[in-house]
Formats: C-alpha cells, sequence, structure tokens
C-alpha cells in the first residue's frame, strides 16, 4: 500500500524528540538545569512544536458534518492511542525508577498528569475538546473557523476561573493555543509560508526571547509590571517567543526538508522514544555521576536514543504491542 505521509513533518518530528531527549539527558544532569541556556532555548518551544505538529495533522481538507457515532469512534480510538500507553509506560516507569507501585501511583495519573508523560493525557484532553468544537462547528460551517478562534478563549478563561493545576487543566489551557494554530497553519497554508526575511527576523526574535526564558514562575525581568500584570506579562512572553520558533520551523522544514531521508521513518515512532527515554535515562544517570558534566548529558542522550529505539525496535514486531504500547494504527 502506497504510503500518504509529509515527510517534512515527520522529519520535524524526528527534529523535536532529539531535542526532548536532549532536554531530559540535561535536566538528569545539573541539579540547576533551569539556569542551563541551552536547556531554556530547548524548553521555549519544543512541546509546544509538537501540539502544533497534532493540530496541522488535524485539518482535513473537506470540512462534512460529523455524526456522533463518528465523534465516539475517533474519541475511542484516540483512547487506544494515547491514553492507553500514557497509562502503561507511566506505571512502568515508576515501578522501574520508584521500585514498586501502589494505589496513589495510580490516581496521580489522572490527578497529577504532569508527574508522568504528561503530554500523552494532555493531548487527549485537547484532543477531546477540540474535536467536541468541531462537532458543533460542522452544524454551521460558515463560521467554523470563527468557533474554533472563540473555544481558545473560552477555554483559556474557563480553565483559568478553576484556579487548579490538577487532570493538566492548566496545561491544556496553554498548549491547546499551539494546537489551533498548527490546524490553522495547515488550513491556510498561502497565508502561513512567509517570506525568508519573515522567517529570519522571527529566528531573531526567538533568540533574544529564548535568552530572558525562564522556566517555572516570572524572571526578575517581569516584575516591575506587579503581581498579576508580571503573570499575565510574562505568559505573553512565553507564548511569542513559542510562536515566533514555531513559524520559523513549520517554514524551514516544508521548504527544506520535504523528502524522505533514512531518519524519516523514525518520525513515526516519537510516542515510543517519549514514553520510554526518561525511564532509561533515569537508570543510566545513576551509575555515570563521577563523569564530567557534559559527558554526562552526552552518554545519558545516546543511551536514552539508541535504548529507547531498540526496545521500540523490539516491540513493532508484535501487532498487539505496538498497537498497545507504541499507539500504532495499521501494521
Amino acid at each position: 500500500m502506497k504510503e500518504n505521509r509529509i515527510y517534512w513533518l515527520d522529519n520535524l518530528k524526528w527534529f523535536l524528540i532529539l531535542l526532548v531527549v536532549l532536554g531530559h539527558a540535561i535536566q538528569h544532569t545539573y541539579a540547576d538545569f533551569g539556569q542551563n541556556s541551552l536547556f531554556r532555548a530547548i524548553y521555549s518551544f519544543h512541546m509546544p512544536a509538537f501540539m502544533a505538529v497534532s493540530g496541522y495533522l488535524a485539518w482535513k481538507p473537506k470540512t462534512v458534518c460529523v455524526s456522533a457515532t463518528d465523534y465516539l469512534k475517533k474519541l475511542f480510538r484516540r483512547v487506544r492511542q494515547l491514553v492507553i500507553p500514557y497509562m502503561i509506560w507511566s506505571l512502568a516507569a515508576t515501578f522501574v525508577l520508584a521500585g514498586g507501585l501502589g494505589v496513589a501511583d495510580v490516581v496521580s495519573l489522572v490527578v497529577y498528569p504532569e508527574r508522568n508523560l504528561w503530554f500523552l493525557w494532555v493531548l487527549f484532553m485537547i484532543f477531546v475538546c477540540f474535536e467536541t468544537v468541531r462537532l458543533l462547528a460542522s452544524r454551521c460551517p460558515r463560521y467554523g473557523d470563527a468557533i474554533v478562534v472563540a473555544s481558545v478563549v473560552v477555554v483559556y478563561g474557563a480553565v483559568s476561573l478553576c484556579h487548579t493545576h490538577k487532570f493538566g487543566l492548566d496545561s491544556m489551557r496553554y498548549y491547546y493555543i499551539f494546537y489551533c494554530l498548527g490546524f490553522f497553519a495547515h488550513h491556510y497554508k498561502q497565508v502561513f509560508s512567509l517570506p525568508k526575511p519573515v522567517i529570519a527576523a522571527l529566528f531573531l526574535l526567538w533568540c533574544v526571547g529564548a535568552h530572558y526564558w525562564q522556566l517555572g514562575g516570572q524572571p526578575a525581568w517581569a516584575q516591575g509590571f506587579g503581581l498579576l500584570g508580571a503573570a499575565t506579562v510574562y505568559s505573553l512572553f512565553k507564548l511569542i517567543v513559542a510562536v515566533s520558533a514555531i513559524l520559523v520551523l513549520l517554514g524551514l522544514f516544508s521548504r527544506f526538508a520535504n523528502r524522505r531521508y533514512a531518519s524519516t521513518p523514525l518520525g513515526q515512532v516519537t510516542l515510543g522514544v517519549y514514553a520510554i527515554h526518561q525511564t532509561v535515562i533515569g537508570v543510566v544517570c545513576n551509575g555515570i555521576r563521577g563523569m564530567m558534566p557534559w559527558g554526562q548529558v552526552a552518554v545519558n542522550f545516546v543511551v536514552g536514543l539508541l535504548v529507547s529505539l531498540l526496545v521500540i525496535w523490539v516491540l513493532r514486531r508484535c501487532r498487539a504491542t505496538r498497537h498497545i504500547l507504541l499507539g500504532e494504527t495499521s501494521a
């Protein structure tokens, strides 16, 4: 059967998962990893970019009136692709790294997903929200885009009013923006096909922004705006930095990486790499504490990546494991 894939998206996904592994290699090496310049640069955009890629793939050429049956089929399909791997791999990681499992560990997967493989859980929640909005919008296609845009405001506002960090809601309200950005980037490809000078300017904007980006809380430079002002200004700042990087990546990869390289198929196994590599790094890092920091980062990165790919290769030999553990839909 002929493949119908967008090669540059596979290449982009592979590039992004390499950054994910590198970021975690740094995190497991440095106690003050939040002050590491490379770590901050990576974290300023890599997961928002992954969400944008997911949103990009959510757009379809023809918009039809979706039935409730089709909606439920897509929902259950995502449960198998995202929720089940999230549960299994998170519990496996907890068992390996903590030496056991308890009821509290199972409950925390839903209540505090950020402690585990949060991206899979948050992506599922975003998918449910977005597809529900699309189901409603399909009844009045003339205003479909406006309804999607309005949903961004509603989701962000509603979750903000909840004042909770449980169930992944806080992450959902932030990453839903990038999911919708990816959707519109595909829907209006001509608009998002930015000229090279604009891409260069956005890259410079990201470079400057990444220098002032900080993980968690508000940096000192934002404190002059007051408590509420600092939070609002810094949230907007992070949004601008991430969007700038995403637009640069979409522009560069769609132009210069839209062909099949030897590494392109690896873009199809990013879920597995994401699910496995942190456990591998968590085990490896305990045995290399005596090395120089740069050496630890290199070993964590290489071993974490290669072992993950080896496990994936083994799991893909069996139809059941590739479907259940890797979320793949076809052989």
